[in-house]
């Protein structure tokens, strides 16, 4: 029986072992933090009861929707970059000591979750960073816009835990939830970022 769970958690690992890291292609912003011009958007609602600015649609805009890159990407941006050490801090500190009480088929399922929240943060870090590059005139809407740019591995960051997420140490389990919600709040904004007739 053992050997059968191995099995099943190396097979749920398997795409999250090509996903983790995908976004590194894309363009980055750079570490620093920069200055912000006054972003316009496009849309009659926000995600997440967030109040923007609506200016209209400019003519010949292949979008219907623009993202303010201003405070809501900054703030955004800020929310991701915390998360991100957190979960840094957890697997180098705490995750070894955590699987150390799991049986071992569970360690490889909370191995495969710690790479779940990996490649969750790695996805929205990378859609926020180009949103940046767009807000700073380093990227085109029109070019952010195109599929190679918009958030990806979605089938594999909005996946259920292999087990019960309470046979998972709670720590990773906080993670995890924090994780998806905001892979989920960067997917409902990638989605206003759909061209007209698409949605």
């Amino acid at each position: 029986m053992a050997g059968a769970g191995t099995n099943f958690a190396s097979r749920c690992c398997q795409p999250l072992v090509k996903l983790t890291g995908v976004g590194s292609r894309r363009h980055s912003a750079g570490p620093r933090r920069r200055g912000f011009k006054t972003g316009r958007v496009f849309s009659q609602q926000q995600p997440d009861g967030l109040s923007v600015p609506h200016s209209g649609t400019p003519q010949g805009d292949s979008t219907r929707n623009i993202v303010d890159t201003g405070a809501l990407i900054m703030r955004t941006y800020d929310e991701a970059l915390a998360l991100t050490r957190e979960v840094r801090d957890y697997i180098a500190s705490q995750a070894p000591a955590d699987k150390a009480a799991l049986d071992h088929d569970t360690q490889l399922v909370a191995s495969c979750e710690e790479m779940r929240v990996t490649a969750r943060i790695t996805q929205v870090m990378a859609w926020l960073m180009l949103q940046r590059a767009v807000n700073d005139g380093e990227v085109a809407r029109d070019a952010a816009a195109q599929p190679e740019n918009r958030l990806g591995g979605q089938d594999t960051c909005l996946a259920e835990p292999a087990v019960d997420p309470d046979r998972l140490p709670a720590r990773l389990g906080d993670l995890l939830t924090r994780s998806r919600a905001l892979y989920e709040r960067i997917q409902r904004l990638d989605m206003m970022l759909e061209p007209a007739g698409r949605a």
